[in-house]
C-alpha cells in the first residue's frame, strides 16, 4: 500500500486562509463572537481538508480521499488513460497541476499528486495497459 498526498497550490488557499483571517481580525474587534466561530470553522473545514485529501494504491484499488467529503475505490485494472489538466472543476485535487483518470466506461476524476511519476509508476505496475498522455 502507497499513500500520495495531494500537491497544493498555496496561490489558491493563502488568499482564502488570509482574508479569513483579517475579517476575524476585524470582528474579534468589533466583539461579534459568533461570527468569529463561523470563521474558525469554516479554516478548520479548509485546513482538514488540505491535510486529509490523498490517494493510495492498495493492490488492485486507487483509493482517493478527502475528508468525510469524498472517499472512492476505483479498480485500476478498470483504468485506461491518465493525462496531465488544469481543468478548474471542483475535485479532490488541491493543486491546479493535475492528472485526469479516466476509467470505467465514461468515468474521470481529477487529482493532484506530489509526486506524479512516482504515482504513475505505481498504477502501470498493477495496469501496465494505461495510457499516459502527456
Amino acid at each position: 500500500m502507497k499513500k500520495y498526498y495531494s500537491k497544493i497550490s498555496w496561490v489558491i488557499f493563502l488568499p482564502i486562509y488570509g482574508l479569513l483571517v483579517t475579517l476575524a481580525v476585524f470582528l474579534i474587534i468589533q466583539k461579534a463572537w459568533s461570527a468569529v466561530l463561523i470563521i474558525f470553522i469554516v479554516l478548520s473545514f479548509i485546513t482538514l481538508i488540505i491535510k486529509s485529501t490523498h490517494y493510495t494504491v492498495d493492490k488492485n484499488l486507487l483509493i482517493i480521499k478527502s475528508a468525510f467529503i469524498i472517499n472512492k475505490k476505483i479498480d485500476i485494472q478498470t483504468i485506461t488513460k491518465v493525462t496531465p489538466t488544469y481543468n478548474p472543476i471542483a475535485s479532490p485535487a488541491l493543486s491546479i497541476r493535475r492528472l485526469e483518470i479516466h476509467y470505467g466506461d465514461h468515468g474521470f476524476i481529477l487529482i493532484s499528486p506530489v509526486s506524479k511519476e512516482e504515482f504513475l509508476n505505481e498504477l502501470l505496475k498493477v495496469n501496465p495497459r494505461i495510457q499516459i498522455a502527456g
